[in-house]
């Protein structure tokens, strides 16, 4: 079933929805903990309300935490008294779509120009390397039109393959091989120099090669995208970082163009630390090495 949402300017197309319960969590290392002094405290991002993915409910997995709301990101904080505490979790219950934003009038959709990355990352990225400035459009487009360009520039020069060797993102994109954080990190390079406001978005993908329905689908990888913003409103638009970077008579898809699947769960924008996982009581302490990798598992309970 496919519906379509008129907003101001531009209309949503949707799917039908998911609902699945997302089970996330974070396990401590073995005899980490008795080496601080408690109580701790430790906030976990939570799954936001996005144009694809709606939180219909979130339940403890273990030890009990309070909701938080920190500019406008709602986080699980929890608060550890015992050094006992083997990890820290939820379930959220989710419905998901597929989507796509198709802009009324393109030539009058504009996105925000004022840079979202925080000082921190514009140095990881390297901004201010001159092998980007190539990149940088002159002309008269449209935000629109750049951002599109740049994509598929992207998706020209780069296929999806893990790169162990680049010891930065020139490396990567002379080297033409890269995965979703890769492609990621270099659409907010190109992006960015041309004035198109932008952040990533970690989260999880479903595995597509899944399709029984509640089963407990394991997650292994994270994934990572981006998001751009509305110029006259709070708006984000996502835009697949990887997975469709497929061309057909020289044109790249644009199903994830300003559109997302319903596979996509998002937790956070920007860095991990702090956004995903801090733990404000111990500002000196980073999570990762409190924390080793997460468990992660999805159960589609249902295709409304």
């Amino acid at each position: 079933k496919i519906e379509t949402t008129p907003y101001k300017t531009f209309n949503l197309v949707s799917s039908n929805a998911f609902e699945i319960d997302f089970i996330y969590e974070e396990h401590f290392f073995e005899n980490e903990l008795p080496r601080y002094t408690l109580p701790m405290t430790i906030q976990l991002a939570l799954p936001p309300n996005t144009l694809h993915q709606k939180v219909l409910n979130i339940v403890h997995l273990g030890l009990p935490f309070e909701i938080v709301e920190i500019n406008n990101k709602k986080y699980a904080q929890y608060t550890i008294n015992q050094p006992f505490i083997k990890s820290i979790g939820y379930r959220a219950t989710l419905l998901l779509k597929s989507i796509k934003i198709n802009p009324i009038d393109e030539l009058h959709f504009y996105f925000d120009t004022k840079s979202k990355l925080t000082p921190e990352e514009e140095i990881e990225l390297q901004l201010n390397n001159p092998y980007f400035e190539q990149f940088v459009m002159n002309n008269n487009a449209t935000t629109l039109e750049k951002a599109k360009h740049l994509r598929n520039l992207l998706y020209s020069k780069l296929q999806y393959k893990k790169n162990i060797d680049a010891r930065n993102f020139e490396e990567v994109l002379k080297d033409g091989y890269g995965t979703c954080g890769d492609y990621t990190a270099l659409m907010l390079i190109f992006y960015t120099l041309n004035q198109i406001a932008c952040q990533s978005v970690g989260g999880y993908k479903i595995p597509r090669f899944y399709n029984a329905a509640r089963s407990m689908i394991s997650i292994y990888y994270n994934h990572a995208w981006i998001e751009v913003f509305d110029k006259d409103s709070s708006m984000s638009y996502p835009i697949e970082s990887s997975s469709d970077g497929k061309q057909y008579q020289h044109r790249f898809s644009e199903g994830q163009f300003l559109g997302i699947d319903w596979t996509h769960i998002k937790l956070y924008n920007g860095k991990a630390f702090p956004n995903l996982l801090n733990i404000t009581s111990h500002p000196t302490v980073h999570p990762f090495d409190l924390l080793k990798k997460a468990s992660v598992f999805a159960i589609i309970k249902n295709e409304l």
